[in-house]
């Protein structure tokens, strides 16, 4: 497959490569691995850049608003950069208009926001997930908010997803007004007091916690699902590739020292290791998220 042009619009260039990391795809004798010409690691390594694809408004994960991007995807598409011996190039905009780029091949990887199901799993070529998510709850700090089952009476704006989260109505609770509505909406909601708190993936309510240190992120988790590397659909090895390098930034401690930095800090029960799971189990968790099969040929 032959790299379609770089697009120009959102693109932020970063020359800079992990120089201290250590990669999986290490050449033992020095220097990144070479490949054969047809795979997507060879079209790289000839093309000198990494592109992609950075979720915007998405701190810690990413953030992109000023300067160089930083957090921990920054840290992931790094390391991989790395073991290839080229720069990352970032390109900054809406999950879902990445993952789009990335499946006409104009991104070679873009960082995932939506949950990995077997329908996503069928529609794009999906790695390992980078990160495991909750579905929890944003509240302020000191409102004696700790559990869903304090939401009684309570307002709650809710942006679920409708296959991997839990709907408000099946909390088991009943707040006394239920909004839906983006992350972002909700968490604004949130800090004017107009609600007294968010549910959501954790990933999305992380910005909130970031942006704002009177808000904090609370309660069971009520769901899990994994997120995952939307990788270029032609390119040769590339997922087997992109797998690899997950899990040697998990293996070398990059993984927990990059979640350390950017990360524990804002959630309720920090990890002390790197949560492994497979592609397929976490699609596996959301069985009824399947492609519909296409009609049998009239015979």
């Amino acid at each position: 497959m032959t790299r379609p042009p770089r697009l120009s619009a959102f693109v932020i260039a970063v020359g800079l490569t992990c120089a201290a990391c250590t990669s999986s795809g290490a050449n033992p004798a020095g220097g990144p691995r070479t490949f054969d010409p047809v795979t997507q690691m060879a079209q790289v390594q000839a093309a000198g850049e990494l592109r992609v694809g950075l979720p915007k408004d998405l701190a810690p994960f990413a953030y992109t608003g000023d300067g160089a991007p930083r957090g921990f995807m920054v840290d992931l598409a790094r390391f991989i950069a790395d073991s290839l011996g080229v720069k990352p190039v970032f390109v900054v905009g809406p999950s879902g208009k990445l993952v789009k780029m990335a499946d006409r091949g104009q991104l070679d990887m873009t960082f995932s926001t939506s949950p990995i199901t077997q329908l996503f799993t069928h529609d794009n070529p999906t790695t390992n997930p980078y990160f495991v998510a909750h579905q929890q709850l944003l509240v302020a700090a000191g409102s004696g908010l700790e559990q869903v089952s304090d939401l009684g009476d309570k307002r709650l704006c809710a942006s679920l997803d409708p296959v991997t989260e839990v709907a408000a109505g099946e909390l088991g609770v009943t707040p006394s007004r239920v909004i839906e509505a983006s992350p972002a909406r909700c968490i604004a909601l949130l800090r004017k007091g107009k609600v007294d708190a968010v549910t959501a993936s954790n990933v999305k309510l992380l910005p909130g916690a970031v942006d704002d240190p009177r808000l904090k992120i609370t309660g069971d988790q009520l769901s899990t699902e994994g997120y995952g590397i939307v990788g270029a659909p032609e390119g040769k090895g590339w997922i087997a590739y992109l797998d690899r390098e997950i899990v040697g930034f998990k293996a070398f401690g990059s993984w927990i020292e990059s979640y350390d930095k950017w990360i524990a800090d804002y959630v309720p029960r920090p990890l002390t290791q790197a949560p492994k799971m497979a592609v397929e189990d976490a699609a596996a968790l959301f069985p009824e998220a399947t492609p519909t099969p296409s009609p049998s040929p009239a015979g």
